[in-house]
């Protein structure tokens, strides 16, 4: 008994020289089966085994996510696949199509049984044709066709700048969930010296409770926050560890891939006016940019449209082809630009066509009103896009004004807090104040340390929010590989 009570005052006066002592203490001493379990679970397994770990910057995390994400690679593919198809669209507009074409008439290999009748058995002489010719080549057409092949061409850079604006999304979110994972350590810590504290209090209050020192309340609220305080560690670090994998999936990193943070937030203030990025959306926000070119190929479509119903002529030529036929016994080589013709020439024809009933109504009407009605719907979802865009940039700086307010309050607050705790633990020790005067300073200097790494990471995500509503990559003359400063260790 004597010698418990020598403990407890031999740690007292420890913390009195130097708090940073008592810190350093094991969480794990003097702790019962039951406490130890609860601790062990804290100690858990990978699901698949060793995991790797490895250090990484945000430059090396962009650069490696761009190259290696699984979805990027897709991208990749598709934006190779539009190139091939518009090239088709391209070649098929303006070049006359020339083909070299062979086709053979059925050639007897082999016969599997004879008949009767023999007469109309399939030769087995090799027959056929070879041709190198144009197909017919449109001169004029009114513009309809050229109006179809801008609305292809229009349609070809949209879709090939939205899987450039995918690629940007992609470097976004890399940023985002690198930084989302730095203040998820950095509440892990924060719950960690929470749990350091908690067992301090608990281990020693156990001791005073064995000798009677304090009451059995005291000895539990001990105990509870000792718990407590165990779960909020087991918390951080689990959602720790499922943001590394969030992050090793962007970065097309193994499953269970570990990390170590090599930067942090360098927090910054935002630069850009409102006003600037309100003129900036109208240039570059990706929705806008849909209906810009939603509205211009519903014009031409309706123009085509009109000019489809009336009867003008399509002026082509007939470029004709070289034909060389060869079997049995003939080869021959002839040029002809159609049946019993082999005079290159310009011809005119009309096909027009008015529907009386049925599909398109009355003279083509319903056709006529479907393009005028896409035309409309295309400027009203501009409309629509815009107003959306804005408010959403205007969303996104109430945040960051927020944001940055309570970033200040908080790196203003956090040192008081600090003295605070530190001066209700040592007259907790001391017997000087309640057990809940050192709770509520503890959980006070805890919260506030968590609250400015979320309000921290939530100000960097929304500046980089900010610049997706705006259809930026960066905000100009700052580039978001900037917003990471080196870690101090």
């Amino acid at each position: 008994m004597k010698m418990k009570t020598t403990t407890t005052l031999l740690l007292s006066g420890l913390f009195l020289i130097s708090p940073k002592i008592i810190h350093a203490q094991s969480t794990e001493s003097n702790l019962s089966k039951e406490e130890l379990y609860v601790q062990e679970q804290l100690k858990e397994k990978s699901l698949d085994g060793p995991s790797s770990i490895k250090s990484l910057g945000l430059q090396a995390a962009i650069e490696q996510g761009l190259r290696k994400n699984h979805l990027q690679k897709v991208r990749d593919y598709q934006l190779s696949l539009l190139d091939l198809n518009f090239e088709d669209d391209k070649e098929s507009f303006w070049m006359p199509k020339l083909s070299l074409n062979l086709t053979t008439e059925e050639q007897r290999i082999t016969t599997l049984t004879s008949g009767n009748s023999q007469t109309g058995e399939t030769s087995k002489a090799t027959v056929g044709t070879l041709s190198l010719g144009f197909d017919d080549y449109t001169l004029f057409n009114w513009g309809k066709d050229y109006l179809a092949y801008l609305n292809t061409k229009n349609t070809f850079f949209r879709e090939k700048e939205k899987l450039n604006e995918q690629k940007r999304d992609l470097k976004h979110s890399i940023i985002i969930s690198y930084f989302n994972l730095y203040q998820l350590f950095q509440i892990q810590d924060a719950a960690k010296d929470q749990l350091r504290h908690a067992s301090f209090i608990y281990r020693l209050n156990k001791e005073k409770a064995s000798v009677k020192k304090i009451n059995v309340q005291q000895y539990y609220q001990a105990r509870s926050e000792y718990l407590i305080a165990q779960r909020a560690y087991h918390e951080a670090k689990a959602n720790t560890q499922i943001a590394a994998e969030q992050l090793a999936e962007l970065l097309g990193d193994d499953v269970g891939t570990e990390y170590v943070l090599e930067d942090e937030v360098n927090y910054e203030k935002l630069r850009l006016s409102y006003n600037e990025s309100l003129s900036l959306a109208k240039k570059h926000n990706p929705a806008v940019l849909d209906a810009k070119t939603s509205i211009e190929n519903s014009i031409r479509s309706e123009e085509i449209t009109r000019r489809e119903d009336l009867p003008l002529p399509k002026i082509s030529v007939k470029l004709g082809a070289y034909n060389h036929v060869f079997g049995n016994g003939q080869a021959s080589t002839t040029f002809s630009t159609g049946t019993n013709n082999n005079d290159v020439e310009v011809v005119a024809s009309i096909n027009a066509s008015w529907a009386l009933t049925g599909k398109d109504g009355l003279l083509n009407r319903r056709k006529r009103e479907l393009a005028e009605v896409n035309k409309i719907l295309a400027y009203k979802q501009k409309d629509a896009y815009t107003r959306s865009a804005h408010s959403s940039i205007k969303q996104s700086y109430k945040k960051i004004q927020k944001f940055q307010n309570l970033i200040a309050i908080l790196e203003a607050n956090i040192p008081t807090l600090q003295k605070s705790f530190d001066a209700a633990l040592e007259n907790y020790l001391n017997k000087r104040t309640s057990y809940n005067d050192y709770h509520l300073a503890l959980e006070e200097l805890i919260e506030a340390r968590k609250e400015l790494e979320i309000n921290k990471f939530l100000h960097t995500q929304e500046k980089i929010l900010l610049a997706k509503a705006i259809g930026l990559e960066d905000f100009p003359g700052q580039n978001f590989e900037k917003l990471a400063k080196p870690v101090k260790r």
